[in-house]
């Protein structure tokens, strides 16, 4: 995933909604965005999630859900169900 340099982003992000029932709001400059890896992941684990649901459902076929599963956790480089991690030990002898 690639993120722009965020001294070249302009503008600003406008976030609402409800506490409770008041409403709020914040604007967020993107001059000041600073480089964020973790909602990557966070998106990764929610759509291997969704993927996953849908195969179970029958809304998306088993083994299309196994292939895009397995895409998206070698891209962010997740655990899946398709996918697992192995540890190298390399201490010296």
């Amino acid at each position: 995933m690639l993120m722009a340099d965020s001294a070249s982003l302009s503008g600003v992000v406008k976030i609402t909604g409800m506490i409770g029932d008041q409403p709020w709001e914040v604007k967020l400059p993107l001059s000041n965005a600073a480089k964020g890896t973790g909602i990557s992941k966070l998106w990764a684990r929610r759509k291997i999630a969704e993927l996953e649901v849908a195969s179970t459902l029958g809304t998306i076929d088993q083994v299309a859900a196994d292939k895009a599963v397995l895409a998206v956790a070698l891209q962010h480089h997740l655990v899946s169900s398709q996918t697992s991690l192995v540890a190298v030990d390399k201490t010296p002898k």
